[in-house]
């Protein structure tokens, strides 16, 4: 049983909001001349969507982080991030963003340590220029050329996060702040190995709801509500679509509305 008295209780859930939808229209035109013309399939210009990933604090601060990629890896830092503005700790907040911001973790070093492994070093200096920059394109085609996909780069990510969370300091550290229970669906991301290792050392205890139960979680309606106001909204770049999904998020996420009957009906706790 969770004690809101002592303990912190975050609802999580991700959302996605795009410029465009994920069908394509199409329009049909009038009979022209006694023929009618074929349908035309409608353009929908450049696509572009960020994925949000919301923290609804019911006794707690709010937040939300974006990323292009869900994945368990990308879940975990962002729990890192997460914590990094809670805990009131300075050595565990530096020891978390060390993690986040660790060189390792970066794609495009994790591709070049893939390819070290199997290329000579006059091929491998192919992809860096005279000032020793990475070339895109010829990173982009010697990942191609041997195979180096996503599942290799998530692999590798994986065992350096690992061995960057376990750390001493840090699980010491964690043991003495105040509890965190992070109520969430079931989702593959949610419940991957490296979460549930990543939970253990951070302290966090994940609470599951009932698979199919999207209505057990009130953060749904503040999703609801977004995404409602941001397609009144006009933007025209992913940054503008960030910065006003953002600016949506944090001002409903802690209207108590949301979530008050919800608490009292799974806590037996009137909020006001």
């Amino acid at each position: 049983m969770i004690d809101l008295e002592i303990e912190d209780v975050i609802v999580l859930d991700e959302s996605r909001c795009q410029n465009t939808t994920n069908t394509a229209r199409r329009i049909c035109n009038p009979t022209i001349n006694g023929k009618k013309d074929k349908n035309q399939l409608k353009k929908t210009g450049e696509r572009y969507g960020v994925n949000g990933i919301g923290f609804q604090g019911i006794n707690c601060h709010s937040a939300i982080f974006f990323n292009q990629k869900n994945n368990s890896n990308n879940f975990v830092l962002t729990l890192c991030k997460f914590l990094i503005s809670r805990i009131e700790n300075p050595k565990a907040s530096k020891i978390l963003y060390n993690i986040v911001n660790n060189p390792k973790l970066k794609i495009d070093n994790i591709k070049l340590e893939l390819l070290e492994k199997i290329m000579d070093d006059e091929e491998f200096n192919e992809i860096f220029d005279d000032e020793e920059k990475i070339i895109s394109e010829k990173l982009k085609s010697k990942c191609k050329k041997y195979k180096i996909n996503y599942y290799k780069i998530n692999r590798l990510m994986k065992k350096h996060l690992q061995n960057l969370l376990n750390n001493k300091n840090l699980i010491s550290i964690m043991k003495e702040e105040k509890p965190l229970n992070i109520i969430l669906d079931n989702a593959r991301i949610h419940t991957a190995k490296i979460v549930e290792e990543a939970c253990e050392i951070l302290s966090i205890k994940l609470v599951f709801l009932p698979p199919y139960c999207p209505f057990l979680s009130p953060i749904e309606d503040v999703w609801k509500d977004v995404k409602r106001e941001l397609y009144n909204e006009n933007y025209y770049s992913l940054k503008e679509l960030t910065e006003l999904f953002e600016t949506k998020f944090y001002e409903k996420v802690d209207h108590i509305s949301y979530y008050k009957n919800w608490v009292m009906k799974f806590f037996g706790v009137n909020i006001s």
